[in-house]
């Protein structure tokens, strides 16, 4: 289940986040069939209703410069591993207009990765390499519905909302 990229900015900066829900297992030979009351999912003859127990969730925060339509121009954000540890992460599953907190999100690692940029020989101001960062956690999804979506709130230190993300199975 993927959800992002969004995009935030402010004063011509601006990042991308974006993430994945995954259990390799789980999602292999999981297909989906639209029926009159929404998709029913299968693996094989059994009809699949509820995630597996636990599932692992990569959420990427990308300091890329991207072009602003208020005519800032290009620019990048310096995000540090201080400011990026400080971040709040809250997961919920939603039914409807219900949410419900997600029963586990725990924290396994926070790492970075340098990636050219394919927008470096298309525009000379645009850096050659920008950063990726990658959170990793675990989820608790044991007896939640296929059918729920996956909320997932990003705050600052402050409690300031960065972004939220939603993902589901199905369209």
């Amino acid at each position: 289940m993927n959800f992002g990229p969004q995009v935030i900015s402010e004063d011509g900066t601006c990042i991308a986040v974006g993430g994945a829900l995954f259990d390799e297992d789980f999602f292999r030979n999981l297909n989906k069939t639209k029926t009159s009351e929404g998709f029913v999912f299968r693996k094989g003859s059994e009809l699949v209703e509820f995630f597996p127990s636990e599932m692992q969730l990569k959420v990427s925060i990308v300091d890329m410069p991207c072009n602003q339509r208020k005519g800032h121009g290009l620019s990048a954000i310096d995000l540090s591993p201080e400011y990026l540890s400080s971040l709040r992460f809250t997961a919920f599953w939603k039914k409807g207009l219900e949410m419900r907190p997600a029963e586990a999100l725990s924290s396994m690692t926070l790492s970075k990765e340098e990636r050219r940029s394919v927008l470096f020989p298309l525009f000379p101001g645009v850096p050659e390499f920008y950063t990726v960062w990658m959170f990793e956690f675990r989820v608790r999804t044991q007896t939640v519905p296929v059918s729920d979506h996956f909320i997932l709130v990003i705050e600052s230190p402050d409690k300031k909302r960065l972004a939220r993300l939603s993902a589901r199975l199905g369209n």
